[in-house]
C-alpha cells in the first residue's frame, strides 16, 4: 500500500512538472513578452531581457525593439545596446515612434532617451569618438536640454579632463548652426564639459 502511495505521488508530481515545462515552452515560443514581463517583475534582468529580444525577433515591431532597448544596460551590454539602439534610431519608423509616444509625462522626449543611450552605448562599446558622431547626428533634430551630449556627459563617469576638452571642442564646433536658445544650453553642455576632473 505504501508503495502505491509513493508511486502516486511521484506520478503527479512528475505530471505537474511536465505541464508547468510545456507551459514555459509554450509560453517561450508563442509570448515571449509574457516571459519578458514577468522575468523583469521578479528583477531577472537577463531573461527579461533575453525574452524581449525574442519577442522583437519574433514581432519585428518598433514597440518591441524599443521596449528592448529600455530593458538594456548601457553599460555592461553595451554591445547589444549599441546593436538594437543603432536598429531602433537608424530605423524608418522611429520619428513617427517618438511622435506618437510624446507626452508621456517623462523628463524626456523619447527621442532624447534613445538618442541619449544610444550615445553612451557607443562610448563603453567602442570610445569617445564614435560617441561624438552618434552626438552630433542627434542634435540635429535639436539641441535640447537633454541632448545626447549632455547625456555623455551626465552617464560616463569615466571621462577624463582630455575627454572633457574635446567633447567642448565639437560642441563649439557646432554651435554656428544652432538658434540662440540652444546655444545657451549649448554654452551649459560645455561648460559641463570643461569641469571634468
Amino acid at each position: 500500500m505504501k508503495k502505491l502511495v509513493i508511486k502516486t505521488v511521484v506520478v503527479t508530481l512528475a505530471a505537474i512538472i511536465a505541464i508547468v515545462a510545456a507551459l514555459y515552452l509554450c509560453f517561450a515560443v508563442f509570448a515571449p513578452k509574457t516571459l519578458a514581463n514577468f522575468w523583469e517583475g521578479t528583477g531577472n534582468y537577463s531573461l527579461s531581457v533575453k525574452y524581449s529580444e525574442k519577442q522583437y525577433e519574433r514581432s519585428g515591431d518598433i514597440s518591441d525593439l524599443a521596449d528592448l532597448c529600455a530593458k538594456l544596460n548601457v553599460r555592461t551590454d553595451s554591445a547589444r545596446a549599441v546593436k538594437y539602439l543603432g536598429i531602433l534610431v537608424d530605423g524608418d519608423g522611429f520619428t513617427e515612434f517618438c511622435e506618437n509616444t510624446e507626452g508621456s509625462g517623462y523628463i524626456m522626449t523619447p527621442y532624447e532617451y534613445y538618442y541619449g543611450a544610444f550615445t553612451v552605448a557607443t562610448y563603453y562599446e567602442s570610445g569617445l569618438t564614435p560617441a561624438i558622431i552618434v552626438a552630433k547626428k542627434a542634435v540635429l533634430g535639436g539641441y535640447t536640454a537633454n541632448n545626447a551630449f549632455y547625456l555623455l556627459l551626465a552617464d560616463a563617469d569615466t571621462l577624463t579632463n582630455a575627454d572633457g576638452e574635446i567633447i567642448a571642442a565639437e560642441i563649439n564646433g557646432i554651435k554656428g548652426e544652432l538658434s540662440d536658445a540652444e546655444k545657451t544650453i549649448a554654452e551649459k553642455d560645455i561648460a559641463i564639459a570643461l569641469s571634468i576632473k
